[in-house]
């Protein structure tokens, strides 16, 4: 049974997308918000890491005594819920307006032909309602906590600014259509559809902590952002009657397919932590080297680890043998290795390729180089034109391809979605965003809250750098991300603030929220 007839012939009406060249083709808003449910479910299966499930998991209140495995599958319902509903307020007059604008004009015959009462609304004033603050009152209206329900008002990269504006929508029903009867009816039915979808029976209770909030929202903006791009998803015809649109599913799975997004599996091979520096670098570990993975290997949790060491030392691989080690036992899914200029950048980039080659030789890792002269790279633009010149499709033969060991996948590229990619190198100004407020934040902090992440050269920071990285680094502590920072003159005061400030937001609950052990030679 299609999820279509659930959907009334009102519901049906509704639109999600509609062509910008205004000719004959759209997407019905159920269909939309289905194939961004249905891309939710791909995605949290396969490309998010476990520590971010569980993570995630931490997160929401699901009952105590609950097994870790049954709160997983709980915050896997709660993110495909959040990702199927997220567009439920252009069930709105407001929106559904605007179609005029665009030549569509004769949608909204449609819709009050069907009993959907549609008034004149006056532009200026339509901006004050857009379909994202109007669907986070709807869903309060339905007995959402606010807390899940900002989600959905920002995911278009800002939550509404106050409370007040919630306020203000829930006042102007011939704008939001809160409180009259068939606008509330065929939300109704959205609202049923993406419990369906979700396998949830009603809609989560309690709250969500902040960072759980935070990671649902940029994983919400993620889903959102491939169900809306029209390569993947296209429009369909408005002359197909509705029981003849293919399924979500349909189009999700060959989404999916055509992305080729990064699979979370093992990040390494398997094998004994002692033969971690013959394996990946091939040679024998030095004194600090082999003092720093048995710290990470006995850690009781994922930390902050400082590695101090004059030049020379080998700090770059120790601090990668740290990030292998965390990764394998808490199920993270990649790397950033973040430096102080695009010249040091695109100096280490090389070793890092080489590192993870050694890694899973079978696996294929997705890489991105984090600066604004990464085009002028020539390793990454060699990997960027190998990874077009590979097809999936090409097996045997003369001509067949092996996939690389290292590729830069087309979607996880650019300024926003770049940190998604499994392992990234570059400048630390790339990690300090995380600590600005600013569009689609939520984005920055989903990628890096998947990764280990590495400090190189701390002690070059001046004031005004260290200040946003202090507030970065309370987010991870947050996401109980590990973090690797390398100095060779780093003053003890600051050692003790990064350690502080880590620490302050890891969680009451932790026990021995750090890992720090110096290596100083003479």
């Amino acid at each position: 049974m299609g999820r279509h007839q659930a959907i009334s012939r009102k519901g049906q009406s509704l639109w999600g997308k509609l062509a910008p060249d205004r000719s004959n083709y759209w997407l019905p808003l159920w269909l939309h918000l289905a194939d961004t449910g249905e891309i939710a479910k791909l995605l949290w299966d396969h490309w998010l890491p476990e520590y971010t499930k569980m993570d995630i998991a931490a997160g929401l209140e699901i009952g105590s005594g609950q097994p870790q495995d049954m709160k997983v599958a709980y915050a896997r319902k709660v993110a495909i819920f959040m990702a199927a509903i997220h567009d439920i307020g252009k069930a709105s007059p407001v929106f559904v307006s605007k179609a005029s604008k665009v030549g569509f004009g004769d949608i909204i015959d449609e819709f009050t032909s069907r009993g959907l009462p549609v008034s004149a609304i006056n532009p200026a004033q339509a901006r004050d309602f857009p379909h994202g603050l109007v669907g986070e009152c709807i869903l309060e209206q339905q007995g959402l906590d606010r807390s899940f329900a900002v989600i959905v008002g920002g995911h278009h990269g800002k939550p509404p600014d106050s409370a007040q504006a919630i306020s203000h929508a829930e006042i102007f029903p011939s704008f939001t259509g809160i409180g009259v009867g068939p606008w509330e009816e065929v939300r109704r039915e959205l609202l049923q559809l993406a419990l369906d979808l979700s396998g949830l029976d009603r809609m989560p209770k309690g709250t969500v902590s902040v960072p759980a909030q935070v990671l649902l929202s940029g994983f919400l903006i993620m889903a959102d952002w491939l169900a809306s791009g029209q390569k993947y998803f296209p429009l369909l015809s408005r002359d197909y009657p509705c029981s003849a649109l293919p399924s979500a599913e349909e189009r999700a799975e060959a989404a999916w397919a055509d992305l080729h997004l990064p699979v979370a599996g093992d990040f390494a091979d398997d094998c004994a932590w002692t033969e971690i520096y013959s394996r990946r670098f091939q040679r024998t570990a030095r004194p600090m080297q082999d003092s720093v993975v048995q710290v990470a290997v006995q850690a009781k949790d994922p930390g902050i680890f400082i590695i101090e060491a004059p030049m020379g030392e080998g700090k770059t691989e120790a601090a990668l043998a740290v990030a292998e080690v965390m990764a394998r036992r808490y199920g993270l899914s990649g790397v950033y290795f973040a430096l102080p200029t695009q010249a040091t950048s695109d100096g280490i980039f090389p070793r890092i390729l080489d590192w993870i080659r050694a890694l899973h030789p079978q696996n294929s890792r997705t890489v991105f180089l984090a600066h604004g002269k990464a085009g002028f790279n020539e390793d990454y633009a060699g990997i960027k034109l190998d990874s077009n010149i590979y097809d999936d499709e090409v097996g045997s033969g003369p001509w067949a391809q092996l996939r690389p060991a290292v590729i830069v996948n087309d979607w996880t590229c650019g300024r926003k979605k770049g940190l998604l990619a499994d392992f990234v190198v570059g400048t630390i100004d790339q990690v300090l965003l995380a600590g600005l407020k600013s569009k689609h934040l939520a984005l920055r902090h989903l990628g890096l809250a998947n990764k280990v992440v590495i400090l190189d050269e701390c002690h070059a920071y001046d004031a005004y750098m260290n200040s946003y990285l202090d507030l970065v680094l309370s987010w991870l502590g947050a996401y109980h991300v590990p973090v690797v920072v390398l100095s060779a003159t780093l003053p003890p005061h600051r050692r003790n603030e990064l350690l502080k400030v880590y620490r302050s937001s890891w969680g009451s609950k932790q026990k021995k929220p750090y890992i720090s052990r110096r290596a100083v030679y003479d």
